[in-house]
């Protein structure tokens, strides 16, 4: 009884065309198959032409069909292998074979140009196309070159190979190409294992599928926060990144689970816009349930063996890539955190509010990598946002720039106290327009800076390093932010009015002189430190002299008037480290630390000279015809040990000055020589 066994089935013509480009007599060439239905299949899918860089070339310009059809007799007697040379000028072969009985096929190969360089040719085609001489040598020049000769023997030496070439030889040589392919992507399993990013990962994919599979369009689908998804091409990294909402990319989540499925007509071109897509076949990135993307071949040329390999390479690239975005997950929040805390801390440093305004700038765009940022505040009024500080933004568009709350971007978030996370300003709803040059990416931030519930401003970011939209995680991270900050401007604004009803209570209003409450805390520190150091302390009592006078003939505004000038005059004739004090009415007091009486005394006759030379408006009418003071001096240790008892001796030598006809300074006697005082 003798066993039946099934036909061997005839290889498809994709995977009979990448046998033929296998073998050692047929790798240089560019090779393509032709059967009797006048379909042309070439490398990558390419149905008009098959020359490599030539099909891409000024020499192109006819499909390949149109050239083969009228050299070839399909219905004739056997044809022998021929040479020809296409209008680009390339040699290129023609054999006919069988692989089956009821197919036959015909073999082209080549994209080769001679190695003789016709200049002439050259010329006339650069004049015929319109194109420059130059750059077409240099293209002519970069392609294989072989002669007529060679190119005979080529021919032969396949047709020969064809010949010997049986059905089942075909199907050996089939099988012994998928064992390579499959020793290939084993051996790539490991290679995998030592990339450690994302990124790495994508490249050694979309390099290996070029070099085992010659595929030539391959891209990624990689989900994003709200659902959507991002598409960028794998091998022409010049090409834009595409983004899609989520109910285009719900067409690939639909697939999540599936080894591989196909996507075709519409719906390809929708994930692909601009791209000549007829199919594409998508394969998951999945691994332990977790869907981290999709990887995109766009019309590729196949067998079923070839895509159980993609399948398993894939799949191999999707756990590494699993892996690694777990590892990154975790890693980026433990690093955001850190960084989120070093950037609470520096604002804890800032000495002042507008301070603290730039550092709250600087942690945002720091914290989130963004090279574009503004935090504008809302006037008082509550009307409009001006920019309190800025990054990467014109010095002058910032300090003019007022925006009305309500209007514009910013106007309204401020208004409506609501962030505003926008990924692609062009197709955006809410925004609709146009990206501004000075931008780089297309996606910005704007959240409301608050104070409780108060709205005080608004911080915008744009231009993520990274050029890829901003996440629902950089909106968290900044919020975060933004409650600290405005905790501690509350802090600081808290502070700020402390400290300001503190310096109401120690300065005096009309002068801005600090006044007698705050002479009667500083002089006692200042004897302790003059004790402490062994140092000399003068005090100097000043009285303008008939200010009653001048009050009752100019008035009490312009007698204010002249106590400010006077208060200004001795501010400036003081020295630096010298206290000026209104000690009450037209009478004023001068402490000056580590000032011995006769320093005190140099001090007192430059600011006697300046007053009396001061032209004070309608001094004529003062007894001495113009306004003077006096001055009574004293001084630590010489005088007392207390503040009590030297200003009383400052006072006691003011008196002295006034008997004396006044416009003069007397110091105060000393109560024990200077040189019998024994410090302690």
């Amino acid at each position: 009884m003798h066993e039946k066994f099934l036909p061997i089935r005839p290889l498809p013509p994709g995977e009979l065309l990448s046998v033929l480009r296998d073998h050692a007599v047929l790798s240089r060439y560019s090779l393509a198959l032709y059967n009797d239905a006048e379909i042309l299949l070439a490398r990558h899918g390419q149905t008009e032409r098959f020359c490599g860089s030539a099909a891409e070339s000024p020499f192109c310009t006819e499909p390949c069909q149109s050239v083969c059809r009228p050299k070839i007799n399909w219905r004739g007697t056997r044809i022998r292998p021929r040479v020809y040379r296409c209008p680009g000028g390339l040699l290129y072969f023609v054999i006919p074979f069988k692989h089956e009985p009821a197919v036959d096929y015909i073999l082209l190969g080549g994209g080769f140009r001679e190695k003789f360089i016709d200049i002439g040719r050259l010329e006339r085609l650069a004049r015929e196309r319109g194109v420059n001489g130059i750059d077409l040598l240099e293209s002519w020049e970069e392609l294989p070159s072989t002669s007529l000769e060679e190119m005979h023997r080529t021919a032969e030496e396949a047709n020969l190979l064809l010949e010997s070439l049986g059905n089942g030889q075909f199907h050996a040589l089939s099988l012994e190409r998928i064992l390579t392919l499959f020793n290939g992507v084993a051996g790539i399993g490991p290679e995998l294992d030592r990339v450690t990013s994302t990124e790495g990962v994508l490249a050694l994919l979309s390099e290996s599928l070029t070099i085992l599979f010659s595929l030539s369009r391959i891209a990624v689908a990689l989900p994003l926060p709200d659902g959507g998804v991002s598409i960028r091409d794998l091998l022409d990294h010049q090409a834009p990144t595409l983004h899609h909402d989520g109910k285009t990319g719900s067409i690939l989540l639909r697939g999540a689970e599936r080894r591989h499925f196909l996507l075709s007509g519409e719906r390809a071109a929708q994930l692909l816009p601009g791209y000549e897509v007829k199919r594409l076949v998508c394969f998951p990135l999945n691994a332990g349930g977790r869907f981290s993307g999709c990887l995109l071949l766009a019309d590729p040329r196949l067998s079923s063996s070839e895509l159980v390999l993609v399948e398993l390479l894939v799949s191999r690239a999707a756990i590494r890539l699993r892996l690694l975005l777990d590892d990154q997950e975790h890693g980026r929040d433990l690093f955001l955190t850190n960084r989120f805390m070093d950037r609470l801390g520096a604002l804890t440093l800032a000495r002042s509010r507008n301070e603290l305004l730039g550092s709250v700038l600087n942690a945002a765009t720091e914290l989130l990598r963004a090279r574009k940022g503004s935090l504008m505040l809302v006037d008082n009024a509550g009307q409009t946002l001006r920019i309190a500080a800025s990054k990467g933004i014109n010095r002058e568009l910032a300090v003019n720039l007022r925006i009305p709350v309500g209007h514009g971007i910013a106007g309204g978030v401020a208004q409506r106290g609501e962030m505003l996370l926008v990924r692609d300003i062009e197709h955006d709803p809410r925004i609709a327009a146009a990206n501004r040059p000075r931008f780089q990416s297309k996606s910005f931030i704007s959240l409301p800076f608050k104070i409780g519930k108060r709205i005080i401003g608004v911080l915008n970011l744009s231009d993520w390093e990274t050029t890829t939209p901003f996440t629902v995680t950089e909106e968290k991270l900044l919020g975060a932010l933004l409650d600290h900050s405005g905790a501690l401007i509350e802090r600081a604004e808290s502070i700020k009015r402390t400290k300001h009803l503190e310096a109401l209570t120690i300065t005096d209003p009309l002068t801005g002189l600090y006044n007698r409450r705050f002479l009667k805390e500083r002089f006692e520190a200042e004897i302790s430190r003059a004790i402490r150091k062994k140092e000399s302390l003068a005090v100097m009592l000043i009285d303008l002299d008939h200010f009653k006078n001048y009050n009752d003939l100019c008035g009490h505004l312009a007698g204010d008037a002249v106590l400010r000038q006077t208060a200004r005059i001795l501010q400036r004739s003081a020295r630096e480290m010298d206290l000026v004090i209104r000690f009450g009415g037209e009478e004023f007091c001068v402490l000056l630390p580590g000032a011995s009486l006769s320093e005190a005394l140099h001090v007192g006759e430059r600011m006697r000279r300046a007053i009396e030379t001061e032209p004070f408006p309608r001094q004529g009418s003062q007894p001495l015809g113009t306004l003077t003071a006096s001055f009574g001096i004293a001084a630590y240790p010489e005088n007392g040990l207390s503040a009590q008892s030297i200003l009383g001796a400052a006072d006691v030598a003011l008196y002295q000055a006034k008997d004396q006809g006044r416009n003069c300074i007397v110091l105060s006697e000393p109560m024990v020589p200077r040189e019998k005082i024994s410090y302690l």
